[in-house]
């Protein structure tokens, strides 16, 4: 039986080697380059969200504003992990739907006209630079 590790992957290439030294290798490989993975991407990730937090709220893009983030993001991943599994799928679920409620109670209440109307009506302009220029689509399905 494999041991429950990244060792055992290579165990075709490998055969018995991944119970010396070379297993050993992958494992601490393995461990290392998953925190670089996780900061790589979420450092990445990262930048999007600021740019569109900086075009609604008009905050700057700034380092400072990304390692806030980063450690806001870094802060709810860690109490989702600490809250179980059943928690922390079902509290994001559960916020998720109150969003969706509000949201669509603002849609039926009128539109989001009255939120802020330079926004809101300057949403279609993202549009501009699609080929189709924010124009439907004429699919002429059968």
């Amino acid at each position: 039986m494999l041991p429950l590790t990244i060792r055992s992957v290579f165990y075709p290439l490998l055969g018995g080697k991944i119970c010396g030294s070379w297993g050993n290798a992958i494992d601490m490989l393995s461990v290392l380059a998953t925190p670089v993975g996780l900061a790589a991407s979420l450092g990445l990730g990262v930048q999007p969200v600021n740019a569109r937090l900086s075009h609604l709220l008009g905050i700057g893009i700034e380092m400072q504003m990304q390692v806030i983030l980063i450690a806001f993001i870094t802060g709810v991943a860690t109490l989702s992990a600490f809250a179980g599994l059943d928690a922390s799928v079902e509290r994001p679920s559960q916020a998720n739907m109150i969003m969706a409620g509000l949201l669509y109670g603002v849609h039926a209440g009128g539109g989001a006209d009255g939120l802020h109307p330079e926004r809101v009506h300057a949403e279609p302009g993202l549009l501009a630079d699609h080929p189709h220029g924010g124009e439907p689509l004429d699919l002429d399905l059968p």
